[in-house]
């Protein structure tokens, strides 16, 4: 009976040392894959922390130039992970609250992340799982990828995915998918707004590799201020976003990025982008 108790205890500890996010490097991308797959790759705090570790190694790494979000098995997530907290059984405001911003700090920390980021939905992507693969830069998924809001039907309140949610459809829309909780299929994601491109089947991470590519050959100064700027004109009136425009193309139009681009262009070669970066941060300016 002791061996058989010991044999459990170390599988039990073999299933807890998988990491939740797996990483890996591929050309210029970090990719980080969930890898909850029995749990339907549910949200939880290790899910976070793994999806945050993934961005800061991005970021520390001037060669990494994207981060592609996908998932193992057929669900990209399904969401928060309730029924583990079901199981747990009733928690306090201050628990619950805690959790709520846990998962708003990663959602706004993507809204607003400086390199670019690209979802590779393989499957279903629901509630909270639907606004992590539609806040990224670009949503890519397959035919058979599902999306939607489905937490009224639960008795939950979609509250925290409806503050991005209105960044990307319109107010009747935004009704439609949060009051019904209906899902939809990728097609229909991507006619609404919330996904870039429908690709087919065993294409997904090739097609998600493309985009990074394209992403990699593109001046990354210019590449980051452009997001700032994306993330900055929704809240502003036509007058205080020109002037924010015109501040962006000044402070931008004197960088060695555009010397090196024009340069290139010119000459009919490839960019030099990391001697750009090395000019750029030797001036006082920078």
């Amino acid at each position: 009976m002791a061996k058989k108790a010991t044999k459990s205890a170390k599988s039990a500890n073999e299933v807890q040392s998988v990491p939740p996010v797996l990483l890996a490097r591929e050309g210029t991308s970090m990719i980080a894959r969930l890898n909850r797959p029995e749990q339907m790759n549910a949200i939880n705090s290790e899910i976070i922390s793994g999806i945050h570790d993934a961005l800061d190694r991005a970021l520390d790494d001037e060669q990494t130039r994207s981060v592609i979000i996908t998932a193992q098995g057929p669900t990209f997530c399904g969401g928060v992970d309730v029924v583990h907290a079901a199981q747990e059984g009733p928690r306090s405001y201050d628990e619950s609250l805690a959790e709520a911003e846990e998962l708003a700090r990663l959602f706004r920390r993507l809204r607003s992340y400086e390199k670019v980021t690209i979802a590779a939905v393989n499957g279903a992507a629901l509630g909270s799982g639907c606004c992590l693969a539609t806040l990224c830069d670009f949503t890519l998924a397959v035919g058979a990828a599902r999306f939607g809001y489905p937490d009224v039907r639960y008795g939950f309140v979609p509250a925290v995915v409806a503050v991005f949610l209105r960044g990307f459809v319109n107010a009747k829309r935004m009704r439609d998918l949060l009051l019904t909780g209906r899902i939809l299929s990728a097609d229909e994601a991507h006619e609404i707004g919330l996904v870039s491109e429908v690709v087919p089947h065993g294409g997904l991470m090739i097609r998600a590799l493309d985009v990074a590519t394209m992403v990699s050959q593109n001046a990354p100064r210019a590449t980051r201020m452009t997001k700032e700027l994306l993330e900055m004109l929704p809240d502003m009136d036509i007058d205080k976003a020109l002037r924010a425009a015109v501040d962006f193309n000044a402070r931008n139009r004197d960088s060695a990025e555009v010397r090196e681009g024009l340069a290139a262009h010119a000459q009919r070669r490839a960019p030099d982008w990391n001697a750009a970066r090395a000019a750029d941060e030797a001036r006082p300016e920078a």
